[in-house]
This record gives C-alpha cells, structure tokens and sequence, in this order.
C-alpha cells in the first residue's frame, strides 16, 4: 500500500509540472481579476498573435525578473514593490502610452508608441478553460523598474 502511495504522490507532481506553462508576453489590461495579454511567438512563427484573457489566481505572485547572461534566459529576482498595485499601475501607463502615440500617428507625428503593453513572463497552472495565472515576472526595461544611473 505504501509504494501505491508513494507512486500516485511521484505521479500527481509530474502532472502537475506538466500542466505549467511559462512564456513571455505583452500586457495590455489587468483588472477584475482578469489578465488580458499577447503571447510573443516564436522566431519565424508568422501568422497574427491574437489577444488571450485568463483569470489570474488570488495567491498570484508579483515578481522581478532578471536576465541571466549564462544561460540566455530571465530568473525570478524578488517580490514587486508594491505587488498587484504597482504592476496595475504599470499596465495603465503603458496603455496611455499606447493611446497617446496613436494620436499623434493620427496627427503626422512619427515616433514609437510602444508595444501596447508592460512585457512581462507569465506562468499558468492548468490547462484550457481551467488555466490560471499564477506568477507575473517584470523584466527590466520592458515594465519593469529602471535604475537610477549614478
């Protein structure tokens, strides 16, 4: 009975796992408990990235990320200041920025209005209808807090 048990425990974990998914991804609206967000696809992928709205879990994690040059990827770098505010208050400057820039696309100024969005990581738990948002990752420079140059 015990190795039944042990085996269903090993089994739940890799299913578990298995069910994450982690990618980056422009935010472009984030409230009612609701994340609206456009997956970047990969390299020569072509074709329109559509908009995706998933509920975001209410024990979500609102993190920093980190690029780590060895291994060409972003890592977890500590908790957002300010958690779920600061990361609403992200993503509703970035959508004025959008709306501005259109503006001044309509009035003949050139410039870059941005992508829309605060870039971020998202990771989901779930799968389907039934998938959530579990942990937002703020990358730097992309949404994410600058350092004062010194």
């Amino acid at each position: 009975m015990r190795k039944f048990a042990w085996a269903a425990c090993v089994i739940l974990v890799v299913f578990a796992v298995a069910s994450a998914e982690e990618f980056t991804a422009s935010v472009s609206k984030f409230e009612d408990g609701k994340i609206t967000f456009t997956k970047f696809g990969k390299k020569g992928g072509g074709g329109k990235a559509e908009a995706i709205t998933l509920p975001v879990a209410a024990d979500c994690k609102y993190m920093k990320a980190k690029f780590n040059q060895e291994e060409k990827k972003f890592e977890t770098d500590g908790a957002l200041e300010g958690g779920k505010a600061a990361f609403d208050k992200r993503v509703k400057e970035a959508a004025a920025k959008k709306k501005d820039a259109g503006d001044d696309a309509k009035k003949g100024k050139k410039g870059f209005g941005g992508f829309g969005g605060v870039i971020a990581q998202i990771v989901t738990e779930g799968e389907g209808d039934k998938a959530k948002v579990t942990e937002i990752r703020l990358t730097p420079g992309f949404g994410g807090k600058k350092k004062d140059a010194n």
